[in-house]
């Protein structure tokens, strides 16, 4: 059963909505909720979240295109501990 696609009751009247309605333009299923940089990856394993770590192999032009994400040689990225998004 898709909820998404389900007609959703609301109460008019209630929290000003009857002045303002909010709904939203697009599903968020694109859109990063953590600030970045990002590194855009492909990831064939659909349950990837549930793992407990990630590991995966990455042609030169993935670990060039991360190298430009980090800004900085990975010697110094790892001893900052610099953090990054994958999405």
């Amino acid at each position: 059963r898709d909820e998404s696609s389900e007609t959703q009751r609301v109460a008019f009247g209630q929290f000003g909505i009857d002045d303002h309605c909010i709904a939203p333009l697009s599903s968020f299923e694109d859109i990063p909720w953590q600030s970045g940089p990002y590194f855009d990856k492909i990831f064939t394993n659909t349950d990837w979240h549930t793992l407990p770590r990630l590991r995966t192999d990455m042609r030169s032009n993935d670990l060039e295109k991360l190298g430009e994400v980090l800004g900085e040689n990975f010697a110094k990225v790892l001893k900052k501990k610099k953090k990054f998004v994958i999405r």
